[in-house]
């Protein structure tokens, strides 16, 4: 039995899975690495840049791994609709990507919210701070309309 009309539906409800997915995880995972890093007397700093690292390199593995899919693809030269293991792993490493990426949103806010004794100061670096991403996010992508 086939649905048809429901493909556009699926992957959006997926698609938003994956986004709630992410920062759900990704502060849970923040609040663990800050325990983790004040027991252990590590610098907030030095955590943000590695976990900026990890989402890096899964960025890079991603591209990597999306070059050889295609490389693949041209060599049998058509395109498939099935999917393979391959597809899974570049699944996974964007969404871990996701995953790391909003771990050091939190981890940047973390340390904005921590470092200021005001609330006005407070409010006015988490929203600097929002900005940034927003200016970094429309830099990166050629339109934004």
């Amino acid at each position: 039995m086939t649905l048809t009309g429901m493909g556009g539906t699926t992957a959006s409800a997926l698609t938003s899975i994956s986004a709630d997915l992410s920062v759900s995880i990704s502060f849970q995972v923040a609040m663990e690495l800050v325990n983790g890093a004040e027991e252990s007397d590590f610098q907030e700093d030095e955590l943000v840049a590695i976990v900026l690292g990890v989402a890096i390199l899964l960025s890079a593995a991603r591209s990597m791994l999306t070059v050889i899919r295609s490389k693949r693809q041209s060599r049998k030269k058509q395109k498939s609709s099935e999917r393979t293991l391959l597809d899974f792993v570049i699944l996974l490493t964007q969404i871990s990507g996701r995953i790391a990426l909003s771990t050091t949103v939190q981890l940047l806010a973390s340390a904005a919210r921590g470092s200021q004794t005001s609330r006005a100061a407070r409010v006015l670096a988490l929203l600097s701070l929002s900005v940034f991403f927003v200016w970094i996010e429309s830099s990166s992508t050629p339109s934004l309309f």
